[in-house]
């Protein structure tokens, strides 16, 4: 999943509010649940029996990437404006990734003569969140008309939140029997 969040008050001339809250929340859930599968079963009377039974899984969730991180922002920028009350700039990332992979495999060979029995099994789970969270309060202008003050407020709360959450799980089993010369 690739993308961005986003919330910002940016370029206010002048302005008045009682409160201000600017809030930027992602909340992706990923559930992956990944079965396979395999079972071989080779039966003879005279002669030989053989089975073989192979079995594999791979499970990958990503969000953003390494050269493209998914952006979780709260900003205020060049905001000249007064509050009477509270300011909240907060930026929270709650990416949740569950991964499960199980890959079962079985083979049984059985014969009055040769008997052999192959299997397999795997599992794999990759997850990763590649994010940048971040809450800000900037100013990169200068005076305007003559006034430095840009934002006057009774109280400011700024807060990044990084809350991603990967779960994962990898289970193989396998079972090979052979049973010969009966």
């Amino acid at each position: 999943i690739n993308g961005e969040t986003i919330a910002e008050l940016s370029n206010i001339g002048a302005g008045a509010a009682g409160s201000v809250t600017v809030r930027a929340l992602n909340k992706i859930d990923i559930d992956a649940n990944v079965v396979v599968v395999a079972a071989g079963v080779g039966v003879a009377g005279a002669g030989g029996a053989g089975a073989a039974s192979i079995g594999a899984v791979f499970v990958s969730n990503e969000v953003g990437s390494s050269s493209n991180p998914f952006d979780v922002i709260a900003r205020v920028a060049d905001a000249r404006m007064t509050v009477a009350g509270d300011m909240s700039v907060t930026a929270t990332n709650s990416s949740r990734i569950f991964a499960n992979g199980d890959a079962i495999s079985a083979a049984v060979a059985v014969s009055s003569d040769v008997a052999g029995a192959l299997s397999g099994a795997g599992a794999g789970v990759y997850n990763k969140v590649n994010g940048n969270t971040l809450a800000e309060v900037t100013r990169t202008s200068g005076p305007v008309g003559g006034l430095n003050t840009m934002l006057t407020v009774r109280s400011l709360n700024v807060a990044a939140t990084d809350n991603a959450d990967i779960q994962a799980i990898a289970v193989g089993a396998s079972v090979a029997v052979g049973v010969g010369g009966l």
